[in-house]
């Protein structure tokens, strides 16, 4: 889950929090997953 923290003038902090369960595998893909999440967010 990524959210906007603060912004302020040209800076945006946005900060993700990744949930790491289920095999390696699954955690790799959680985590690239949510790697997408903040651009997304940051553009709207």
């Amino acid at each position: 889950m990524a959210k906007i923290i603060a912004r302020k003038n040209n800076e945006l902090t946005i900060q993700v929090t990744i949930k790491l369960t289920g095999s390696l595998l699954e955690m790799e893909n959680t985590i690239l997953d949510s790697c997408y999440e903040p651009g997304c967010l940051a553009t709207t």
